[in-house]
């Protein structure tokens, strides 16, 4: 069953190449200003405007949706994509490159398909080292899964991946965001087949349960806005709500020791620091103190590693400042084969 089938999750239907440009081109003058791309918010302004001239053109806008693989008329351009069986369904993957350590990248909630986002990244990767992209069970081409979406059922479907697709450890797992959850979780239950670790500004399953501490949430409140989130989250048909009804019980403990421990591996973790002082609320602020304190306790789980804090990229730092994240990337394959693993 593939996503979007009657009784799974829908897909949403991208824009044409006339349509999104039409939406963002706002007082119709032709070319995409920053201020129509800042309240349209568009990421990655800087790597759309290919000539530097301030603005964003219509083909600049369409050889950016191809190199992130949507062609004009707003169809995923699958030609180098191939689907591997992970048990009783498929994924969609795209690979590239030879060599190891393989690097795999995580995708977050909101990152679509899961592979268009790290499209951009591959050439330069690729060219000292195999990489695969992939997208989780229901985005993208990929099919439905039966089970519901913990981080065991994913990192399941992530070994089974590998192992099908026929790349052998050692791994660098690259994960954004939410798909941090899922990288750390797979170092953990999988410590030796991993070589490095780059997380870019990560999902922590500590930050709830600390924010509702510092707030004096009861065990009974909490329990109470717990049954309220999987109501909420069981009437909802999107993937991304899938993945979090499957992320509720870890939210909740706010404790991934049951799945093991950290292997002292190179490890890069990068913390946006940029929506810091523009908070508005205390709450805010504190989302953003309670982050980068979970992001330190990570990161020294390693004696090999840099702890990258950015005030200059947002949340999707991949979007704003690509060549940081591939730096990352490039340093941990160089440290992974530096100190290899016995």
């Amino acid at each position: 069953m593939r996503a979007g089938a009657a009784d799974g999750p829908a897909t949403a239907k991208r824009p044409t190449l006339d349509e999104g440009f039409a939406r963002l081109d706002k007082n119709r003058d032709g070319k995409i200003s920053r201020d129509e791309a800042d309240t349209a918010n568009l990421q990655g302004f800087v790597q759309i405007d290919r000539n530097g001239d301030g603005s964003i053109s219509r083909q600049e806008l369409g050889e950016f949706r191809v190199r992130r693989g949507i062609s004009d008329n707003g169809e995923l351009i699958t030609s180098d994509l191939e689907m591997v069986a992970v048990g009783d369904h498929k994924l969609q993957v795209l690979r590239a490159g030879q060599g190891s350590p393989v690097v795999i990248f995580e995708s977050g909630a909101a990152d679509g398909d899961g592979i268009g986002r790290w499209r951009e990244m591959l050439p330069r990767i690729s060219q000292i080292t195999s990489v695969l992209c992939y997208s989780r069970a229901g985005r993208g081409g990929s099919e439905l899964a039966k089970d519901l979406r913990t981080p065991e059922a994913i990192t399941n479907d992530l070994h089974r991946l590998l192992e099908s697709a026929g790349y052998k450890p050692p791994y660098v797992l690259v994960g954004a965001s939410l798909g941090g959850i899922y990288a750390r979780i797979f170092a953990m239950r999988y410590p030796m087949d991993m070589a490095g670790l780059v997380l870019i500004d990560p999902s922590h399953e500590r930050v709830g349960f600390e924010l509702d501490r510092r707030a004096g949430r009861s065990d009974e409140d909490r329990a109470k806005r717990k049954r309220s989130s999987v109501d909420s989250l069981k009437k909802k048909k999107d993937v991304p709500s899938s993945e979090a009804l499957g992320l509720v019980e870890l939210n909740w403990t706010g404790d991934a020791s049951v799945y093991g421990t950290m292997a002292n591996i190179p490890l890069v973790m990068i913390t946006s620091v940029k929506g810091y002082a523009e908070a508005k609320s205390e709450s805010a602020r504190q989302y953003f103190e309670v982050s980068r304190s979970v992001h330190s306790e990570v990161f020294k789980t390693s004696t090999l590693g840099m702890h990258i804090v950015t005030d200059k990229a947002p949340h999707a730092v991949y979007h704003e400042d690509p060549d940081l994240v591939i730096n990352a990337v490039l340093w941990t394959i160089e440290m992974a084969r530096k100190h290899p693993r016995r």
